[in-house]
């Protein structure tokens, strides 16, 4: 079977970066949704143990932070879980890039993560798995990634497709072979 790691992003905004914002963009700027977003509800706690017991095809997961060891991580990395910095996937020079909250930018710098499988799932800090998945779910039987859509973008996906290729669709579900 082909190697699949999982990718976690973990993005916490502390009370200095929201300081420096308000000081940065204003209180009442549109730009401080900020203020919204960044509420932790504790749910990176529920990842790397969704991970386990919903995908244990998984072989690797990859927690990428800011530095900082998330909360849920504990004193000690769990087994099987490698902690990685933004640092160690931003290009140089560094610090033309960082520090970020941006999840854009860290988005577009998983690939870097060294020793990550040419295949992974990614999840964001505030997402997890809550019911068994399999390899099949995520990859079709060529090894391309699936993208499933709802129904309401099925035209969007469809046009897609004239370009990438043809659709896939594994339990009935939309899909458009990425």
């Amino acid at each position: 079977m082909t190697r699949v790691d999982a990718v976690i992003s973990w993005v916490r905004v502390d009370a200095d970066f929201r300081a420096q914002a308000r000081a940065d963009i204003g209180e009442h700027d549109p730009r401080w949704e900020i203020r919204a977003r960044s509420e932790d509800l504790d749910t990176a706690a529920y990842i790397v143990p969704s991970i386990r017991q919903f995908a244990p095809w998984i072989e690797r997961s990859f927690v990428v932070a800011d530095g900082r060891v998330p909360d849920f991580m504990g004193d000690s990395t769990p087994e099987g879980v490698e902690l990685v910095t933004h640092e160690q996937i931003f290009p140089e020079p560094v610090a033309d890039y960082l520090p970020t909250h941006f999840n854009g930018g860290i988005e577009m710098n998983l690939h870097r993560v060294s020793g990550l499988a040419g295949r992974f799932l990614y999840l964001n800090d505030d997402m997890f798995l809550c019911r068994p998945t399999s390899f099949e779910d995520f990859y079709a039987r060529d090894r391309r990634a699936i993208m499933a859509a709802d129904t309401q973008f099925v035209p969007s996906i469809e046009a897609m497709a004239a370009y990438a290729g043809a659709r896939n669709g594994p339990g009935g579900a939309d899909c458009f072979a990425a």
